[in-house]
């Protein structure tokens, strides 16, 4: 839930992918910025995905955060049926290491395209 007690928010810029915040904190001094992404199938119009985000970063400074959909995967093990790095993937991991992103490896949970009996359980 959102506390307006908090922070308090404001849109930074609009693209045709992409929606960037500022939040503040009202009772410290912290401000941050996120950034939703939902980035289209298409490869070429993917590409520009990537040159609007680094715009915007370009815009804000401190702290960022960006998530969403990406519409593509860094790695074949990430993508069911993929057994080989291909263009797309190339440029995305070149994105995120250009904006000097971090990307979490994440586990457990369900993941997109796979069933889960084909999901190998993580030990405790």
């Amino acid at each position: 839930m959102w506390d307006k007690r908090e922070w308090e928010g404001e849109i930074s810029s609009v693209g045709m992918y992409s929606i960037t915040c500022s939040f503040t904190g009202i009772c410290q001094d912290f401000s941050w910025h996120l950034t939703g992404v939902y980035a289209p199938n298409d490869r070429v119009e993917r590409e520009e995905t990537w040159w609007e985000i680094g715009a915007a970063r370009g815009l804000i400074a401190g702290p960022w955060v960006l998530c969403g959909d990406f519409n593509t995967v860094r790695y074949p093990s990430e993508k069911k049926n993929c057994n080989r790095i291909n263009k797309g993937m190339t440029i995305f991991s070149d994105f995120i290491e250009d904006m000097e992103l971090v990307d979490p490896e994440l586990s457990g949970g369900n993941t997109p395209g796979r069933k889960e009996t084909d999901m190998q359980q993580q030990p405790d």
